[in-house]
């Protein structure tokens, strides 16, 4: 199926497709909405029918709370169970990811829940099967770039950890995150391939939209100013 919108990637646009379906029929069964034609508008945050749009919701709801949860075992791993605590508090309390879990449905959550559990996964596990190490990694970073473009800087990540915590097969490892991302991402997102000229030109009008245009009411000066505005959302 081509979504015919490639601003952001397709993956996110597949779930909540999905959710969205299984919310239709779940009115319809209660004689609520019983044509497509009835549901109005459902582009995030205009949603005409809560009912139709809380299946989807919880979906993201939970996949926020794996993120959260994530963090936690990342924290965990690297500063002990202190800093498990405060990194729990910080992602469930602080920043913007729950608040955006419940009221939209959007490309940063589940963003965020495939990055973080590819880095959990990374700081705890010390097999060195390519399963582990090298093909799941692969997956869920692929999976994150699938939602939201930006997320190919994970790949940084993972090819340090890579060096750092395996001493054998570096470089082939190296080499087959990077391909096995690229082809999760054509899984996930299947339209850049098979239609590569709207696929280009959705993810270069994106990149003007904020390196140049702005997104407006949302630009943050780099550096200081940035922390400040980020800081904020922890009251």
């Amino acid at each position: 199926w081509n979504p015919h919108l490639y601003s952001y990637p397709s993956l996110p646009v597949y779930l909540g497709t999905a959710a969205l379906a299984v919310g239709a029929i779940a009115v319809s069964g209660k004689a609520d909405v019983v044509r497509m034609h009835q549901l109005g508008r459902m582009t995030a945050p205009f949603y005409e029918q809560p009912k139709v749009v809380s299946v989807a919701r919880k979906l993201w709801w939970a996949m926020g709370v794996i993120g959260t949860v994530a963090v936690s075992v990342c924290a965990l791993r690297l500063a002990g169970p202190s800093g498990m605590l405060l990194a729990a508090l910080i992602g469930a309390f602080g920043a913007s990811l729950p608040e955006r879990a419940v009221s939209y449905i959007n490309v940063d959550v589940p963003m965020s829940m495939f990055a973080l559990l590819c880095l959990a996964l990374l700081v705890t596990s010390r097999d060195r099967r390519w399963s582990v190490r090298v093909w799941v990694p692969a997956l869920l970073c692929g999976a994150a770039i699938a939602c939201k473009y930006t997320a190919f800087v994970l790949l940084v990540p993972c090819l340090i950890a890579q060096w750092l915590l395996h001493s054998r097969d570096r470089a082939w490892a190296s080499l087959a995150l990077i391909a096995g991302s690229l082809c999760a991402f054509g899984l996930f997102c299947p339209y850049f391939v098979l239609d590569l000229p709207n696929f280009v030109e959705g993810a270069a009008f994106e990149n003007y939209h904020y390196r140049v245009r702005g997104h407006t009411g949302f630009d943050v000066t780099p550096g200081w100013p940035h922390l400040v505005a980020y800081a904020q959302d922890l009251g």
